[in-house]
């Protein structure tokens, strides 16, 4: 019974565990032993096995005097450890040792343990083949094979053994569901996952598994759907530190930082401290909605804490916030602490750079970045080709160019294509912008916005339009960007027909127009006279009260001399803000073209005193005829 206690000791398992464990004959506890691995982590037995030699391994494998039992239990550690490794060889001259004594096919475990040996070196095809040697597989060696693929990101051939394993009649049990949960969420498939929870539901399963249950969590804030994961989390018996991470990254994922932070405060009130990884998603909170303060405080704790001071991931979420924030230097000199600085870490600094329209400083961390260890990757290019766009650098932008196509990135990551475009349309190298879009092996919308948005910002009006309209023949669906950019070409080219059908059919993809779109065709109408048409639309704004829409309309007035329209107008604007100079400056012209001084200089008086008249504004009506004349 002593190796029974050494397994207990070294998996740290529950009181309630310890009990089921006992009331287990042998062949079971191998098989609760190794299932509780996708559980725990930082095990003495990492430092124990990673000083082993091959010699000694051999022979432990080799040794007389030992039953099966015993052996077959130091082969699974053994395998595990080489796993965990990531030593392929090693593992692959123990698979050898192993087969030559046949002893994967006299026990089930033994062979679920080269499974997973294999798919966690990430050598999928062995983990396969290791699989299909198999004389009978059951749930262990099937939530194997599925636990490999899902891993490795493969998550439909994940998806794949999961059907299969139920075809043969084999019953999935609450780890293999983790596993295929964790596919669910890969793919963002919350339809599937909906499936599975009910299934776990009917198995008994969703009371009973906190590991479970928190993978649920898992899956619906990956999958976007944060009120079920919300509801998911609130029904858990225990919220330790893994569930409450598994929220806060869903809401971090999905652009909520305030609310990953809310949940990072209700955590810490129930005495749980934030791990490394919870503490990388405050981190990415922080970035997206600029909170440095957060930021500082979570550092804090992380320094105070000896937190990750060999984790990669945290290094470059301390960078990535400083960078996003604007905090170059403290971002700079995280970053030179760092002991390992790869690619993820200068694009941190550069991405951060480019977010700031800082395009020298990003080139010139590009520079040093290929005079270091760090090779650059596919968001380097992006980040750098933005960075060329942004400050006119064609010559550097080629350079670029030149290295993507020597390294053939752009066969690998279509982004790269789009970024490609948006350079050298930015740059105004139209015809080069073309010629690099018409290679494209993949046109994904990205592409068709950068070289729109490139014909509109330079002017060509009529060849944004029409690569709009090849856009759509090809049977490519357009996103809101593109719409923008085509609204505001109409507009440009006097074309309120065509931007009106152009509007109108936005819901045909899908899309619901934004305030965005509201104030370009807002600013299309007003700009060719068309008023009753652009107050139409102010009132279907989903707010009227967006300033930009109706200093498009006051612009509008001014164009045309509507100086009663130009009234109702400027008194909504500086309802909305009293300090609009843009507003006061037209309302002034207009009356002085009006030949109306006296209101002029009123108008010109309270632009400096920052007010109108005492606040007071005449309401009148939308359809008011005399508005519309």
């Amino acid at each position: 019974m002593a190796y029974r206690r050494l397994l207990l000791a070294q998996r740290r398992i529950t009181r309630s565990e310890s009990q089921s464990f006992r009331s287990l004959k042998c062949s079971d506890q191998i098989d609760f032993c190794f299932r509780q691995e996708t559980k725990v982590s930082n095990l003495d037995q990492e430092s124990q096995f990673a000083a082993r030699t091959e010699k000694q391994e051999c022979t432990e494998i080799e040794k007389g005097g030992r039953n099966n039992l015993r052996e077959d239990v130091t082969l699974i550690r053994l395998l595990k450890d080489c796993g965990k490794q990531k030593n392929l060889c090693k593992g692959s001259r123990l698979h050898v040792q192993i087969a030559e004594k046949g002893l994967h096919k006299k026990n089930i475990f033994l062979g679920s343990a080269l499974v997973t040996m294999y798919a966690n070196c990430g050598a999928l095809s062995k983990a396969q083949e290791a699989f299909d040697d198999l004389p009978s597989a059951d749930v262990v060696s099937w939530t194997a094979l599925i636990a490999g693929y899902a891993q490795h990101g493969q998550s439909e051939e994940a998806i794949r053994c999961f059907e299969q394993m139920q075809y043969e009649g084999m019953t999935p049990d609450a780890l293999t569901f983790a596993c295929i949960l964790k596919a669910c969420s890969t793919l963002g498939t919350t339809e599937m996952g909906r499936e599975l929870h009910c299934k776990i539901i009917k198995h008994g399963l969703y009371d009973r598994n906190t590991v479970l249950c928190t993978a649920l969590v898992d899956m619906y804030a990956k999958c976007g759907a944060l009120g079920k994961a919300q509801q998911v989390f609130d029904e858990l018996l225990v919220q330790d530190v893994v569930s409450w991470t598994a929220l806060i990254s869903g809401y971090c994922q999905h652009q909520h930082g305030e609310k990953a932070l809310a949940c990072l405060h209700k955590m810490q009130q129930t005495d749980l401290l934030p791990n490394a990884m919870t503490l990388a998603c405050i981190l990415k909170a922080c970035s997206s909605i600029g909170s440095v303060n957060d930021g500082r405080i979570a550092h804090a704790d992380i320094i105070k804490r000896g937190i990750g001071r060999n984790d990669n991931a945290l290094g470059v979420a301390l960078v990535d916030m400083y960078a996003k924030c604007g905090l170059f230097s403290e971002a700079k000199h995280v970053f030179d602490k760092l002991a390992v600085q790869d690619s993820s870490m200068w694009n941190a600094i550069i991405t951060g750079y480019c977010q700031y329209g800082h395009g020298h400083e990003a080139v010139d961390c590009y520079e040093f970045m290929r005079h270091g260890a760090a090779k650059p990757d596919e968001v380097t290019y992006a980040c750098i080709l933005k960075a060329c766009g942004s400050i006119g650098a064609l010559d550097k932008g080629q350079e670029i160019h030149f290295e993507i196509m020597r390294e053939r990135w752009l066969e690998k990551f279509s982004m790269l294509g789009s970024a490609l475009v948006d350079m050298y349309a930015k740059c105004g190298a139209l015809v080069k912008a073309q010629k690099v879009f018409d290679k494209l092996a993949i046109k994904d919308a990205a592409a068709w916005t950068a070289l729109i948005a490139g014909y509109f910002q330079r002017g060509y009006g009529g060849e944004a339009l029409a690569s709009f309209e090849q856009m759509l023949h090809e049977g490519h669906t357009p996103d809101e960007a593109i719409f923008s950019y085509v609204l505001k070409t109409c507009s440009i080219l006097a074309a309120p027909e065509k931007g009106q059908q152009y509007f109108e059919v936005m819901t045909c993809y899908g899309i619901i127009p934004t305030l965005e779109h509201h104030t370009c065709i807002i600013d299309l109408f007003s700009r060719w006279g068309q008023f009753a048409k652009a107050f139409e639309v102010v009132t279907q704004m989903p707010s009227s009260d967006h300033l930009p829409a109706w200093l498009s309309l006051l612009a509008g007035c001014k164009r045309w001399g509507n100086l009663q329209a130009a009234r109702f107008v400027f008194d909504h604007v500086v309802q909305l803000d009293t300090k609009s100079a843009v507003a006061y400056l037209h309302m002034s012209s207009m009356y002085v073209d009006a030949g109306m001084q006296e209101e002029a200089e009123k108008i010109e008086a309270m632009r400096k005193e920052k007010m109108y008249l005492g606040g007071q504004c005449i309401t009148r009506s939308l359809e008011s005829n005399v508005l519309l004349g």
